[in-house]
């Protein structure tokens, strides 16, 4: 999914992204009486990381929760799917 995609299918412009991590947005939460949010995958953005950045998979799960998981920057704070197999 492309930001452009993200803001149509959730009639809002106000989303927030993740620079760097497009590749990761894979769509919107929705929540009752809430705004929509920018949804990445977890996985995804560690690939990224271990890839663009030549992170090993602990190094990237530190920096991720650090500085990207655990920050909050209003009610279009994104959110962050952890799947598992």
């Amino acid at each position: 999914m492309t930001r452009d995609e993200a803001c149509d299918v959730s009639g809002d412009d106000g989303l927030l992204f993740c620079d760097g991590f497009d590749d990761a947005l894979i769509g919107v939460c929705e929540r009752f009486n809430m705004r929509p949010v920018a949804c990445y995958d977890i996985q995804k953005m560690v690939d990224i990381m271990t890839r663009r950045d030549n992170c090993t998979y602990e190094e990237a799960i530190e920096y991720l929760e650090f500085n990207t998981f655990g920050a909050w920057v209003g009610e279009y704070t994104p959110a962050f799917l952890r799947t598992y197999p």
